[in-house]
């Protein structure tokens, strides 16, 4: 894996633990839909430095709306006023300033640089300077508070290079080890790649309606038969979108596809053509076209994947543990 891999993973077990898109937010903006008649009281101090109502309720209501997002939109008012969710994004908040106290003791090379670049990316974005500013205010951000949400992001990630990645080594023995401990994670099941031109019919067709469709697929595995190319008369005659790739489904498993279509293409060896298969979508004329047996991936093939999990487990907990530390000796004040 190469470094920018590494920071990469290392960036993921960050937010992973303490800080949340929505921590990240509140570093910075304001929440519009404060619900506190006091959105400036300290809710907590860490090291004499307060976290706000302010900055708790964005926190809370961006990580809710993130929440209601990945489960389809709707779902606010049933997670909205959620004590426990409170708490729990308060933990992460103080977690999060334990851990920026600690970045904030060192000098990072290139962090100017690298703040300056985002910053110019971020404006990129936008037609004129008017539209930046006007994004800006709308999310409750001003300049001052956009730079310090870039600079904290690449301090963190400078932070992580230096201090945390190199005792995230894992070396080939640990990573033989684990894929000897769990062979079930790299059994490859068995697979086929298949095509297939289909003949649609609809639920409501009669019978006459689905025995022309049906005749038409016979009418194209003759052809096929009688040596017509698969690719040409899928192009022509599928109502499948698969057409486009000449019928090619790629590679599948069992209970990836309904059940009579699977039933038939794992039938077939490579090359072979099925009869017409019908199925609740219409008729279809099914190609094998590759095989390969259930197996267990070889260990090579496995171990840059392997590495970059157990990378992951480490930076993970080098960081929890750092926090941990950390806040043994920090200040910390809920009111």
């Amino acid at each position: 894996m190469n470094k920018s891999s590494l920071i990469k993973t290392a960036m993921v077990a960050v937010v992973s633990l303490c800080l949340s898109a929505a921590a990240l937010a509140a570093d910075a903006a304001p929440a519009k839909d404060a619900k506190d008649a006091t959105p400036d009281k300290a809710v907590a101090t860490v090291n004499g430095k307060a976290i706000t109502q302010r900055e708790l309720d964005l926190a809370v209501n961006s990580y809710l709306r993130s929440v209601s997002s990945r489960l389809g939109g709707g779902h606010e008012q049933k997670l909205d006023g959620n004590d426990k969710i409170r708490k729990e994004m308060l933990t992460q908040m103080v977690d999060r300033e334990v851990l920026y106290g600690e970045i904030e003791k060192h000098k990072y090379e290139g962090l100017d640089k690298k703040v300056d670049e985002e910053l110019a990316r971020a404006k990129s974005q936008y037609p004129s300077e008017v539209e930046f500013k006007k994004a800006l205010e709308e999310d409750g951000l001003d300049d001052a508070m956009l730079l310090k949400l870039i600079n904290r992001r690449y301090s963190l990630e400078l932070y992580v290079e230096k201090f945390i990645v190199p005792n995230a080594k894992v070396t080939d023995e640990e990573a033989k080890k684990f894929y000897d401990d769990n062979p079930s994670y790299f059994q490859q099941e068995e697979m086929i790649r298949a095509s297939h031109i289909l003949i649609t019919t609809k639920a409501e067709d009669d019978a006459a309606k689905k025995a022309e469709a049906k005749a038409k697929a016979e009418d194209i595995r003759a052809k096929l038969v009688a040596g017509g190319n698969f690719e040409e008369l899928a192009k022509s005659s599928s109502d499948c979108p698969s057409k486009e790739q000449g019928g090619d489904l790629g590679y599948f498993g069992r209970g990836r596809m309904v059940k009579p279509f699977e039933d038939a293409a794992f039938a077939l060896k490579v090359g072979e053509l099925s009869p017409v298969i019908e199925t609740e979508f219409g008729y279809h004329v099914i190609k094998s076209t590759e095989h390969k047996d259930a197996e267990k991936v070889p260990f090579d093939k496995v171990k840059d994947r392997i590495v970059s999990h157990l990378q992951d487990t480490k930076i993970n907990e080098t960081l929890k543990n750092k926090v941990e530390e950390l806040k043994k000796a920090a200040k910390i004040v809920l009111m």
